[in-house]
């Protein structure tokens, strides 16, 4: 079709992030209607949660680049493979890193930790994932209220343009479908949002 102007790349540009938003949001009620409506969520064996984390932040460098954000992942070198539904812990895990490069400022870190520990339960291991940034924060109130569906006024509330309030309401379904939850917290004037879920398995897989 020939070269773009300057003007026609920028509208492309926003064409092309309404659709993926758009495309983002249908992800994101489907899921949220199987995983409410007690559908079992599709688990496959071998999942390393190490890679679908490397996979999430990924998807979200481009947005990060835009916005002058570094995002940092720091991981054990193994972690232990379980029985999940990988699309979904990566879509949860995409959408944190999201929210925190979307309040981060100008040449801002978003910090992404994973960890594990022991379980209660024999040869179980929980294993923790902490996406930290240095935005603003969200008021105590809103941050009791922030993984509630439809609850875009704590969005909107927390310094950017609020959505439809699903994303964080999906990472916690997709946290209790896989043993965990996830939590918020606001620590040494950064937020930090733990996701954790909990695996049986001992079978470690190298990175």
């Amino acid at each position: 079709m020939g070269e773009l102007s300057a003007q026609q790349k920028r509208v492309v540009t926003l064409a092309s992030r309404a659709c993926e938003q758009e495309v983002r949001i249908v992800e994101a009620l489907l899921d949220m209607t199987r995983i409410g409506s007690g559908m079992p969520v599709q688990r496959a064996a071998g999942v390393e949660v190490g890679r679908v984390v490397e996979a999430a932040v990924e998807a979200e460098k481009s947005e990060a680049t835009a916005r002058n954000v570094t995002i940092s992942v720091k991981r054990p070198d193994a972690t232990p493979t379980m029985t999940a539904d990988a699309a979904l812990l990566e879509r949860a895990v995409a959408n944190l890193v999201r929210n925190a490069v979307s309040v981060s400022p100008k040449d801002g870190v978003v910090e992404v930790d994973v960890t594990m520990r022991e379980g209660e339960r024999d040869a179980q291991r929980v294993i923790r994932v902490e996406v930290c940034d240095d935005g603003p924060g969200l008021d105590p109130d809103l941050a009791k209220k922030v993984f509630e569906p439809f609850n875009a006024a704590a969005v909107k509330a927390a310094g950017r343009p609020a959505g439809i309030g699903l994303g964080l309401s999906l990472v916690r379904e997709v946290a209790r479908a896989h043993g965990g939850d996830v939590t918020v917290r606001r620590e040494d004037d950064r937020t930090i949002f733990r996701f954790e879920i909990s695996t049986s398995e001992t079978k470690e897989q190298k990175a």
